[in-house]
């Protein structure tokens, strides 16, 4: 059973798991970041690392489906 949020852009696909949905691709994604330094992970969360504001780097129609 897979669930996806219908948009032109790809996102990502969530499966059931023991403790909620889980995916892959955006656990990669996070273990990504953390191998560059941008993330760090604790027990329960991730925390951005790097000085940088991400925000403004989105496209205007990414900034109107983000706020």
């Amino acid at each position: 059973m897979h669930s996806r949020y219908k948009t032109k852009k790809k996102t990502y696909d969530f499966v059931p798991y023991k403790f909620g949905c889980f995916s892959f691709q955006a656990n990669a994604d996070l273990n990504t970041l953390k191998k560059y330094g941008i993330v760090s992970e604790s027990s329960k969360s991730w925390v951005k690392l790097d000085e940088t504001n991400y925000l403004v780097q989105l496209d205007k129609e990414d900034k109107k489906n983000y706020f």
